[in-house]
Formats: C-alpha cells, sequence, structure tokens
C-alpha cells in the first residue's frame, strides 16, 4: 500500500481527486483545502494557497497512478511523494478494501 503526498490548486483539486478515483487508480484522495506552500521556484521565494492531497492506492497501481496524474496535473514540476505503509501494523479491513477485496463495499 502506499500514500502519496501531493499539492494542487484549490479551484479544481476536487474534480482532479474525483477523476483520479474515478478511474481506479486510488481508493480515496482527501482534499484538504487552504495549505499554504512556502518554497523556492526558479530563484525566489514563493508562498501559494493550494490544496493538500493524501492519496491512497495499491502499491501494484503506483505506475499507472503516476503516468495518469502527471498528465493531469497543471503544475509544470508537480509534487508525487509515494510513502510506504507499514502494512502489519495498518487496519487489514481497510488494506483489503482499498485493495478492493471486500465484495460488500459499493
Amino acid at each position: 500500500m502506499r500514500i502519496i503526498l501531493s499539492t494542487h490548486p484549490t479551484e479544481n483539486a476536487h474534480s482532479f481527486a474525483e477523476q483520479l478515483v474515478n478511474e481506479g487508480l486510488a481508493g480515496c484522495i482527501q482534499v484538504q483545502e487552504r495549505a499554504t506552500s512556502i518554497y523556492r521556484w526558479q530563484g525566489a521565494t514563493h508562498r501559494e494557497v493550494e490544496s493538500l492531497l493524501t492519496i491512497k492506492t495499491p502499491t501494484e497501481m503506483v505506475s499507472k497512478l503516476r503516468t495518469r496524474f502527471l498528465e493531469l496535473h497543471p503544475y509544470e514540476v508537480p509534487e508525487f511523494l509515494p510513502l510506504s505503509v507499514d502494512e502489519t501494523l495498518a487496519n487489514q479491513t481497510y488494506l483489503d478494501w482499498l485493495r478492493g477485496l471486500d465484495s460488500n463495499t459499493g
């Protein structure tokens, strides 16, 4: 299982997240609005209000997700940071749902 952290322009972060979920590339994406990012870009310090995306997906989907993510994302250099999940400590029922193994979910 992987958690991918990213930022996105706030004005269309929800539709971006919905598209990735609808395409089956992520089981869940949380959109946290109004995160302030302070960063260096092209020799200057910038401050932007963005949405923080927390994307949850099975490990085997990361490559497909990354390809589609980079196609759709409006930034020249979008943040895409996959983090590993310690599956021995995670809620196994949640992991099964995320993998699509629980046939009782809609």
